[in-house]
């Protein structure tokens, strides 16, 4: 066979694999929306200690260039504690079709680039007020928003259980493990800034 005709061949197939990769077939970038409680806050948002952007005011959006790492997000506004949250770079799952479609070379430019990764489209961020006037105010408040989170995170465990294969009983309590863990650090987070107001 020719050379270049295996050249030919060889840049086709290469073509082929990387075509099916995640990187073209979900981009490198993720569009992350920022909304806070109250809004108008400023919120910087970092990842590995480097400055990504900032949202002068909420609500705003940034584009993000995917990665694997984790996003801080540190949002603050007058009169309410500053408040740091880290924002979970999860995996999509579109390396699975590449395996089946483009073979490896797709797999390692995505795990090389986090294209296979993505950010919530939606981040957002509570800022308790700063202070009290009693510990009753300030309890009720809390237990407000202790209340939303358990409720969230029960709808994500029931619907975790309904979507869960039945013949995979690890994968499904490994997902009520996952739930759960998310649940106990946001519970235990909430915690830290019930004691970290003032009252008075």
């Amino acid at each position: 066979m020719p050379f270049r005709l295996i050249l030919a061949l060889a840049a086709t197939l290469m073509a082929s694999q990387l075509a099916a990769c995640a990187t073209v077939v979900e981009g490198t970038e993720d569009k992350v929306s920022f909304e806070t409680t109250p809004a108008g806050a400023r919120c910087g948002i970092e990842r590995d200690g480097a400055k990504l952007g900032t949202v002068d005011a909420t609500p705003g959006t940034l584009t993000l260039v995917k990665s694997k790492a984790d996003l801080a997000v540190t949002c603050e506004k007058t009169g309410h504690l500053t408040v740091t949250e880290r924002v979970e770079s999860e995996f999509t799952g579109a390396t699975i079709g590449n395996i089946l479609l483009g073979g490896g070379v797709g797999l390692i430019v995505d795990a090389a680039s986090g294209a296979n990764n993505r950010y919530p489209a939606l981040v957002k961020v509570i800022l308790p007020p700063e202070k009290f006037p009693t510990p009753a105010e300030r309890d009720s408040y809390f237990d407000g928003l202790k209340a939303d989170i358990n409720g969230r995170y029960d709808k994500i465990a029931a619907r975790a259980k309904e979507t869960c294969p039945a013949n995979n009983q690890a994968q499904c309590d490994s997902e009520t493990t996952k739930v759960e863990e998310k649940r106990q650090k946001e519970l235990t987070a909430l915690e830290t800034k019930r004691q970290a107001v003032k009252i008075g």
